[in-house]
């Protein structure tokens, strides 16, 4: 089944002859006033220039256009800007370094006129404290630009991975499932439409967000290259030596020609814990604290909830995969070591082109 997608959509259809069903309500609406305007009046003379204006405002209404916008719209945007509440946005500006010492000498001078009075006549020991100061001051600045510097780390979201359950440093919890694909292509029409009918339904039956992730990365074929490798030094006869050798250079030839491209389905499950936990006992919480096993208590506490929270992740797992074999889709929730290998994957995607042994 395949959908035309929709052209020319800011085109309006010519319903009056030459005119579009908004031209001609302008028109005929103006058109009309005009005509009780003559009637009030009951003179030509007098109603001639209220009906002027009248159909030139209706004219400009109708065939008007500023940006290809029609002025109808342009008035709709002028009203809201000015009766709508604005919002000012405050930029800093970064003074520009000195580039030459003349430039330097007037800008430490500007903060020693503030801060320090002058300390000598001499013109050259004045330029040296200058210079002094204001190298100190931007050895400042360079060092709270390099103490405001984050790491890599620290963009990072995830703070743990554990049981198969990506836990952020908000506290969120996140689980992986990979999915299959499905050449809809390949399909009849029946089952185009039953597809799109059972996917249809499965996202209406969630009650939660999900993201469906599509990784597309280069194939790595260079361990298929190296297995040929390997068979071409097991082959006995010369023929099939032959064969093979001719087979891995058409492969190798094939791949530096052509960009060779796979593709993963993931979809990820998010569950974030209450913000609110259960209320305590006072009692209890004063006088736990001189407990010497108050760690233990709280590593316990934390596991009871993850496990809970757990659980509760798990159920929208299963709704999802459930929901994805009913579309014909293969589901399988990635374990601790995939999702590893996955972020580390993401996050270094230049670890698949160290060369390797071959």
């Amino acid at each position: 089944m395949r959908f035309q997608v929709p052209q020319f959509i800011e085109v309006e259809d010519k319903i009056f002859g030459q005119l579009t069903l908004k031209q001609f309500i302008y028109l005929a609406g103006g058109g009309g006033l005009s005509f009780m305007v003559y009637v009030f009046f009951n003179n030509l003379l007098l109603s001639a220039l209220p009906i002027v204006i009248i159909m030139g405002i209706s004219g400009l209404l109708a065939f008007f256009r500023i940006n290809n916008k029609p002025l109808i719209n342009i008035l709709e945007y002028a009203y809201k800007y000015y009766l709508g509440s604005k919002l000012y946005i405050w930029r800093k500006t970064e003074k520009p370094q000195p580039t030459t010492t003349a430039e330097a000498v007037r800008d430490a001078s500007s903060y020693a006129s503030l801060t320090v009075p002058k300390m000598s006549d001499s013109k050259l020991k004045d330029l040296t404290w200058s210079l002094d100061v204001q190298e100190s001051l931007y050895a400042k600045k360079r060092n709270k630009m390099a103490q405001d510097t984050k790491t890599t780390q620290d963009f990072v979201p995830i703070q743990e991975i554990r049981d198969g359950i990506a836990i952020l440093k908000d506290g969120g919890m996140r689980a992986v499932i990979l999915a299959s694909s499905l050449n809809f292509a390949l399909k009849s029409s029946d089952e185009q439409t039953s597809i799109l009918m059972q996917f249809q339904n499965f996202l209406n039956s969630l009650d939660f967000s999900v993201q469906i992730f599509i990784q597309s990365k280069k194939l790595d074929i260079r361990p298929y290259i190296a297995l040929l490798e390997d068979r071409y030094k097991e082959q006995n006869t010369d023929l099939m030596k032959i064969q093979v050798q001719e087979y891995v250079g058409f492969i190798k030839a094939f791949v530096e020609s052509t960009d060779i491209m796979t593709k993963s389905f993931f979809v990820i499950v998010p569950y974030d814990p209450p913000m609110i936990s259960a209320s305590k006992n006072p009692l209890t919480s004063f006088l736990g604290r001189n407990n010497p096993n108050k760690k233990s208590m709280e590593t316990s506490e934390k596991q009871a909830s993850f496990e809970t929270y757990r659980s509760q992740l798990e159920q929208r797992v299963a709704v999802v995969e459930q929901g994805l074999v009913r579309c014909g889709v293969r589901a399988a929730e990635l374990g601790t070591g995939e999702i590893v290998e996955l972020f580390y994957k993401l996050f270094n995607p230049g670890e698949t082109e160290k060369p390797i042994q071959i």
